[in-house]
């Protein structure tokens, strides 16, 4: 079956454009005319006869090559998502603003307005990017007490002062109490006055993006402190709020990796202290083509299978994780099968970066060094 559930019940509005979902290509057109217009339609029509159309092809292709595609996730967790929605969308997912306290080293100047300072990018507007008012207003307009899921990705969400104004705007319409929440943060702000709006929502999930464990987290999300994530992370534990943690996969994570599953483990143990479970979710690093993890140091590669195949002996395993688990052994098959790429193009970028931020990168990944062609 081809078919995804996006299409069928809501868009994709972002300072980037509108789209069937953030991976699609993005289309110069409002929320209320994509909701309506022909792009959907097609899309619809295509999968309705069992046929992959282009825009979804990413999926397709990760499908095919046997790893867990955003198609297979959302048909998973859109439950019940052919209900009629009296032509109004059941699901959003905004992406508002760039406007974020990050410099993620697989971001860039569209979804970070730290990194976009340091590019100079859209300096006319202070590097920030909001989408157009139109837009905003669109899906104002498209929200009802239909609406059963809302994704805010960014940029920082709990940063971005249009998201407040949304979720106080889906309140005084009565669409909370029906409404789950997903959130894409990296939690190194707590903004008491965002996280107390969400508690009106039917369920909320914050999907917090860390990659890495200690300083090597701090290199890839910089200027984050892994010490202040791993706080921020452990107090959810005391909310109502449910949790994954979502990892951009890429040659950077595979240092230290054997620490980071240790403090994976030990925060799942946190959560199931308090009655709640610790979703793990992987993604692999696409772009920059230069973080692929085929692109690791091969010390680095065979560091990696090795923690792994001590990782399947251990006691310590993580809980519910068996798709998470799965996907790092055929990562790990694969490294298995690329012994001899260069590294070339990873040391490059990594050392361009850490030149522009003016830091020393051994003090974040002492191992780099020992590590290299």
């Amino acid at each position: 079956m081809t078919k995804c559930a996006l299409p069928y019940m809501g868009v994709f509005s972002s300072h980037r454009g509108t789209s069937l979902c953030c991976k699609a290509d993005k289309f110069n057109t409002r929320p209320q005319e994509f909701w309506r217009g022909t792009v959907q339609s097609e899309v619809k029509h295509m999968m309705d006869n069992n046929q992959e159309h282009d825009l979804c092809k990413g999926c397709y292709d990760t499908e095919r090559k046997g790893l867990v595609s955003d198609r297979m996730i959302y048909n998973n967790s859109t439950r019940a998502w052919l209900q009629d929605g009296q032509g109004y969308p059941q699901w959003l997912d905004l992406d508002w603003s760039n406007f974020c306290n990050l410099k993620c080293i697989m971001c860039g100047p569209d979804r970070s307005s730290t990194w976009a300072k340091e590019t100079n990018d859209y300096a006319d507007t202070n590097h920030v990017r909001t989408v157009a008012q139109q837009h905003i207003d669109d899906i104002y307009n498209l929200s009802s007490t239909n609406l059963r899921f809302l994704n805010l990705q960014g940029g920082e969400p709990s940063m971005i002062k249009e998201y407040d104004h949304y979720l106080q705007h889906l309140i005084d319409i009565g669409a909370a109490s029906n409404c789950e929440v997903t959130i894409v943060t990296n939690l190194t702000n707590i903004n008491k006055q965002f996280y107390k709006r969400l508690e009106n929502f039917k369920m909320i999930k914050l999907a917090l993006s860390l990659d890495a464990y200690g300083t090597v987290n701090d290199f890839v999300r910089f200027p984050s402190r892994f010490q202040i994530t791993d706080r921020n992370f452990r107090w959810i534990a005391e909310t109502p709020f449910q949790t994954s943690i979502d990892i951009a996969f890429g040659v950077t994570t595979m240092f230290e990796f054997d620490k980071f599953l240790t403090w994976l483990y030990d925060v799942q143990q946190h959560f199931i202290a308090h009655n709640k479970m610790v979703e793990i979710n992987l993604n692999i690093v696409n772009s920059p083509s230069q973080l692929h993890y085929l692109n690791a140091p091969a010390n680095l590669k065979q560091q990696f299978v090795s923690t792994l195949e001590e990782y399947k002996k251990s006691n310590k395993r993580l809980s519910s994780a068996v798709r998470f688990e799965m996907q790092l052994m055929k990562i790990a098959t694969q490294l298995d099968k690329h012994t001899h790429t260069s590294d070339k193009q990873f040391v490059e970028y990594v050392y361009k970066i850490a030149d522009t931020r003016n830091i020393q990168i051994d003090q974040y990944i002492p191992a780099l060094s020992t590590m290299l062609d």
